[in-house]
């Protein structure tokens, strides 16, 4: 059956003259070293309250610690990919429909020192996402999952959150069945101790889930802006 799905995409690939559906001429494959960096930070949110506390920062810090060496290797190789290439595709800089215009414009625009000091977060980010994943899958697994996301994503330049979806839906996916039967203190997804109990953690991710959809729809529908040539533009995705 995979093989299947694999003839099937270069098949698609040969008819459409390329992998972009619509607008090919601004969606061109490229090769953007970061999209991996920026994928893990959106996995990283995804996973929620269960993983972004301080038990999950002193274990980072722990991390650091007793691979200080490993760490420093790791950060001067993301450095020097954040200082030559970091790419920023037209519409990033110039449509600001997207929430993306608004973060690039913040985080990157203003000032040089914000996206090295990210670096720290995308280490943390993978450690994270890979711990979360770890209770239910091998490492071996882990590792294929990464390789096919980085391959997904690295071929494209511009910055949508939609991208970042698929990896997301299949960490969560993978994530270990809470007990519910245990009220103290648990193992969260990320394998870390947690006050809460499994069942607020599940709630809480679903109420931001819930919040970002529902204020993502009002700010569409409810807040639109003009364009200086007077048209009608839409905050999106």
């Amino acid at each position: 059956p995979y093989a299947l799905v694999c003839i099937s995409f270069v098949g698609f690939v040969i008819k459409n003259g390329g992998v972009a559906v619509g607008d090919k001429e601004n969606h061109q494959a490229s090769v953007n070293i970061l999209q991996p960096c920026y994928l893990s930070v959106f996995l990283l949110s995804a996973l929620g309250p269960a993983t972004i506390g301080l038990n999950s920062l002193m274990r980072y810090w722990g991390w650091i610690q007793k691979n200080y060496i490993r760490f420093v290797l790791i950060m001067a190789v993301m450095m020097a990919a954040v200082h030559y290439c970091t790419r920023a595709h037209p519409f990033l800089l110039a449509d600001n429909r997207h929430y993306t215009f608004y973060l690039w414009k913040l985080l990157f625009r203003k000032h040089f020192l914000p996206r090295y000091i990210l670096t720290f977060v995308y280490i943390f980010a993978f450690i994270e996402v890979s711990n979360a994943m770890g209770h239910t899958r091998s490492k071996l697994w882990i590792l294929w999952f990464w390789i096919c996301s980085f391959l997904v994503v690295v071929p494209t330049e511009l910055i949508e959150f939609r991208y970042y979806l698929t990896p997301a839906i299949l960490v969560l996916l993978h994530l270990p069945v809470p007990d519910y039967e245990v009220s103290s203190k648990v193992k969260t997804s990320a394998g870390l101790p947690f006050e809460l109990p499994p069942q607020v953690v599940e709630i809480l991710r679903v109420l931001v889930f819930a919040a970002v959809n529902l204020t993502t729809i009002y700010v569409f529908l409810f807040r639109p802006y003009h364009w200086p040539d007077g048209s009608v533009a839409r905050f999106m995705w």
